[in-house]
């Protein structure tokens, strides 16, 4: 079977996937049907379904496009274009010393650390609960570590990759989009095109490896987590960020929910079934959460869906949905103080065991 794509995409086909890549249970209800990409208008229409298992929760497109014709659904994707410069705030403005404080504070970024001023200032930052969260996934939850190596696989133009170089670490990227890989050679960084499952890297050769909403875009999750596992130095970690699927605003939203993002993501996880992902790739779990990065942004983003039927990507909102996004950013904060598991966004950190 195949679905005629908008944009000079053509057709590409599809093939059915009954059963949870996760735990193996097969499919139960149709969450959503007849969904559309209202980002990138690639045409075609798509069914989500939820795993029979409810302790899992996994959501997946059945049919999805077929793992060959995958690159194809990203001709006109964001990571096409550099990162835009972000308008700094004023309040961005009069937190900035407080951010440098807080990146070296809590995870070693910087010199002046240590001093009472710079715990105050850093300290400041837990009035800013959203952009807190934004540096820690800035530096993807990791502690300073000149020099070890860090490998991002879906690095994309590579504007999260080069923070990282820039604070010392040594980095290299994979993305198998060529188009944003040029932006990131651009950049000056060492990053390849292809698929990491074919690319035969050496095992044992990389410190950390990072995905930061990747893992919902793979067809074949297990087989990536296993790669990952052997690119890993024992004591390795493994960072993964992606939607949760029982985040708040999707309960909220439902199918208009912007992280649903048909047909680039081919699952989305909750936390439960990410855990059991990496327990079967035999990690150590040291992290796994929900955040509350980006709900701002999402709010945004769902609202434009409601009610216009799209959204694009970059475009400033209006004043008034910007401040309901900060609102809503902030009653995200706090339900999540009570509700760990209605997060944005889930958080996986695991670790190689040494033997």
């Amino acid at each position: 079977m195949s679905v005629p794509f908008a944009s000079g995409v053509g057709e590409v086909r599809t093939e059915s996937r009954p059963v949870c890549s996760i735990c193996g249970a097969h499919a139960g209800r149709v969450r959503y049907a007849g969904l559309t990409d209202r980002l990138f208008s690639a045409g075609g229409k798509w069914n989500l379904v939820e795993c029979s298992n409810l302790v899992c929760g996994m959501l997946w497109l059945d049919p999805a496009p077929a793992a060959a014709d995958l690159p194809r659904l990203y001709s006109h994707y964001y990571t096409h274009e550099a990162e835009p410069p972000r308008r700094p705030s004023v309040l961005d403005r009069l937190f900035r010393r407080a951010e440098g404080a807080y990146l070296a504070e809590y995870y070693g970024y910087g010199e002046v650390r240590g001093t009472w001023l710079a715990r105050i200032q850093a300290t400041l930052m837990y009035l800013r609960p959203s952009r807190r969260a934004a540096l820690d996934a800035d530096v993807f939850y990791l502690h300073a570590c000149p020099g070890e190596r860090l490998l991002e696989i879906g690095c994309g133009s590579g504007a999260m990759l080069r923070r990282m170089q820039l604070r010392g670490w040594q980095v290299e990227g994979i993305d198998f989009d060529p188009a944003a890989v040029a932006q990131a050679k651009g950049l000056g960084l060492q990053v390849s095109v292809g698929d990491i499952l074919k690319m035969a890297l050496p095992a044992d050769a990389y410190n950390v490896v990072v995905m930061s909403h990747v893992i919902e875009h793979v067809p074949d999750p297990q087989s990536l987590l296993r790669e990952c596992w052997r690119l890993l130095r024992p004591g390795g970690r493994l960072v993964m960020i992606t939607p949760n699927s029982r985040a708040l605003s999707h309960r909220l939203f439902s199918r208009y929910w912007m992280p649903l993002d048909p047909p680039r993501h081919l699952a989305l996880f909750t936390v439960s079934a990410l855990g059991r992902l990496g327990e079967a790739a035999s990690f150590d779990v040291e992290t796994l959460r929900t955040t509350v990065r980006g709900a701002s942004g999402v709010l945004e983003a769902s609202v434009s869906i409601m009610h216009k039927g799209r959204y694009v990507m970059g475009q400033r909102s209006s004043s008034p949905l910007r401040l309901l996004g900060d609102v809503w950013q902030l009653l995200v904060t706090v339900v999540v103080l009570f509700v760990p598991g209605w997060g944005e966004e889930i958080l996986y950190i695991g670790r190689k065991p040494h033997s």
